[in-house]
């Protein structure tokens, strides 16, 4: 059972002393006591085999501090499930049993993802197993389907290109649209549309490839904002709260 909670989700790590107690994670990532919960009741149902992964881009450094700030190190330690990065890095590519080794994918040459790789954890959980894509809902420029559903196929399952780094590419696309946005460009609107058709096409044929078995999202608590630098809190979701 490979679970794929959404840990690279954020903007950059903060100095909770300077920002009010905001260290740039937490609320922007999957939390790990929800995937600690879905772990629990995996444990239950009698699945030993039980992995925890996700691919970050970053150095291999910044992983393990992401693995100390985020909790995840020390849930999957108190668990006694394997935590792994599926990045092609020269690290976790490399070495133990190289989760984030890349491996090619042949007869996808006619689609919109013609150099799509994926990790060998991934590939390992496709022949042998089943992937449980773990959400964290969100509201970017894309809105939540593509966030929940496109991402867990597009961004997160499968690996794209020679390296992970490649799957910004459908960010550049959308910030070149935006950028036309600010200078009140009157193509604006037509280059956005075509971004998002074209991120759309990628999708569709990675989740043709393969999808994840399972896709559970966790939104809690209620937030509004960008979902990366700025988060507000539901007043009613607070509300509620209080009353329980």
């Amino acid at each position: 059972m490979l679970l794929k909670p959404n840990m690279g989700g954020f903007n950059w790590f903060r100095d909770p002393a300077k920002t009010n107690g905001d260290n740039g994670v937490t609320g922007r990532i999957t939390d790990p006591e929800f995937v600690r919960g879905v772990v629990k009741c995996l444990k239950a149902r009698g699945h030993t085999k039980i992995t925890i992964a996700d691919g970050f881009t970053g150095k291999a450094a910044d992983w393990v501090r992401l693995a100390r700030v985020s909790g995840y190190g020390e849930m999957a330690k108190q668990e006694g499930v394997p935590l792994v990065a599926l990045d092609d890095d020269g690290v976790f590519d490399v070495e133990g049993e190289m989760p984030g080794k890349p491996l090619g994918i042949t007869g996808i040459e006619q689609t919109h993802v013609p150099t799509l790789l994926v990790a060998k954890a991934i590939a390992l959980h496709l022949d042998h197993g089943l992937i449980i894509s773990l959400r964290r809902s969100g509201a970017p420029v894309r809105g939540v389907l593509a966030r929940d559903q496109g991402h867990a196929g597009q961004c997160d399952v499968l690996r794209c290109d020679a390296g992970v780094r490649q799957k910004w590419r459908s960010h550049r696309e959308l910030d070149k649209a935006l950028a036309l946005v600010k200078q009140d460009d009157p193509g604006a609107r037509a280059v956005y549309v075509k971004a998002l058709e074209v991120f759309a096409e990628r999708m569709a044929d990675v989740l043709e490839l393969e999808a994840p078995d399972v896709v559970l999202a966790e939104g809690a608590p209620a937030m509004s904002g960008d979902g990366f630098v700025k988060l507000f809190p539901s007043p009613r979701a607070s509300r509620s709260a209080v009353r329980t």
